[in-house]
């Protein structure tokens, strides 16, 4: 089988840069989740996969994902809770400042 829900899909997905249409084939609703007030969603992959659903819980106001669920074929499952997430929280700006290793040539212009 294709395991390609399993690894990348989904990390693309929590960082926002996967097609949900792309990659999931059917959507329903999930009424009984497990994290309190959230709205929960399974999901079955398009494409042939280890994964048989993936399970997401939501927090209905800011959309962020508070739990995600991925259920397989072979009956075991991954649980992956989101608990305290801070977005945009700002980066100081040194922490892009670089310097070169001594006797590293740097080219510029690009």
């Amino acid at each position: 089988m294709d395991d390609a829900i399993d690894d990348w899909v989904l990390i693309l997905f929590l960082l926002g840069r996967a097609d949900l249409e792309d990659e999931f084939s059917r959507y329903e609703g999930v009424a009984d989740t497990e994290v309190d007030g959230a709205c929960g969603m399974r999901l079955t992959p398009r494409r042939a996969s280890d994964v048989e659903t993936v399970l997401l819980e939501v927090d209905p106001e800011t959309f962020d994902i508070r739990r995600l669920r991925m259920e397989s074929i072979d009956g075991s499952a991954s649980d992956f809770r989101f608990d305290g997430v801070e977005t945009n929280g700002g980066l100081d700006e040194e922490l892009f400042d670089f310097t070169a290793p001594p006797g590293v040539r740097v080219v510029e212009g690009f």
